[in-house]
């Protein structure tokens, strides 16, 4: 789905300016993919029936269940609970409905509200191109409020020691959801 020279060669010349920043590889490259990966679903739309979008990243492992009869899908949930900053999405994973999705995946092609939402003041710490920092921006020009949920229910699997890691530190040694220890 993602081919990075593509993306490269035919990136809009507004973007090209954050091609040296350090963070140039997160939020530009990150709402590609989310753009990419909402225009399959709109081919395929038909197809899925969906209440819910969960939104993450490929690395991702789930560490408790989501109770999502509890969640207002007015809203976009994200995880800010471990290593806390204001005004900010943690973008590992997200939750809502279909309409906050789309206004999500439309940040790539939406490039005059990317640009004001990446140049808007920097007061919590997170770098300009900051992905987290500037999809809270973004969302919160396009009227999609952003809530926390209570726990931290995913975070990224690096090695399978991670597994016993999260076991032992968040549920007191119980099973993750879907492995088995």
């Amino acid at each position: 789905m993602y081919d990075y020279d593509n993306f490269i060669s035919n990136i809009d010349y507004n973007y090209k300016c954050f091609l040296g920043q350090e963070l140039f590889q997160c939020i530009i490259p990150h709402s590609y993919l989310r753009y990419e990966a909402w225009q399959l679903y709109l081919k395929f739309k038909e197809l899925i029936d969906a209440d819910v979008f969960i939104i993450t990243r490929p690395d991702l492992i789930f560490l408790r269940n989501i109770n999502f009869e509890c969640l207002d899908m007015n809203f976009l949930w994200h995880q800010n609970t471990q290593v806390y900053h204001p005004d900010r999405v943690y973008d590992m994973m997200m939750v809502s409905s279909e309409k906050n999705t789309e206004t999500l995946c439309s940040f790539f092609n939406d490039i005059e509200t990317s640009l004001e939402s990446i140049r808007r003041p920097l007061h919590n710490d997170l770098k300009m191109l900051d992905s987290c920092r500037v999809y809270y921006n973004y969302l919160n020009m396009k009227g999609v409020e952003v809530k926390s949920l209570d726990y931290l229910h995913a975070d990224c699997f690096r090695v399978n020691k991670d597994i016993e890691n999260y076991s032992n530190a968040y549920l007191s040694g119980e099973e993750l959801w879907g492995t088995k220890l």
